[in-house]
């Protein structure tokens, strides 16, 4: 659903990455937030996230460069 938020909006695929890890880095810190223990289960979660969001990263700059390539 963010994803879709961030597409939909009139900023810069610039500004659109910095939301992106902005969101990324806040999911973060409230996933490990007060954790004393390690957690398996919660590095895994942040790991699939952090794969995710540099992956739509890369797509939004591939998406953005055969644009600017077909224009």
């Amino acid at each position: 659903m963010f994803k879709k938020m961030i597409n939909h909006t009139r900023l810069s695929i610039e500004q659109r990455a910095e939301l992106m890890i902005v969101a990324l880095f806040n999911f973060l810190e409230k996933l490990f937030d007060g954790e004393e223990e390690y957690s398996e289960k919660k590095e895994q979660i942040a790991e699939q996230m952090i794969i995710k969001v540099f992956h739509y990263l890369e797509e939004m700059f591939d998406d953005e460069s055969e644009q600017a390539e077909t224009a």
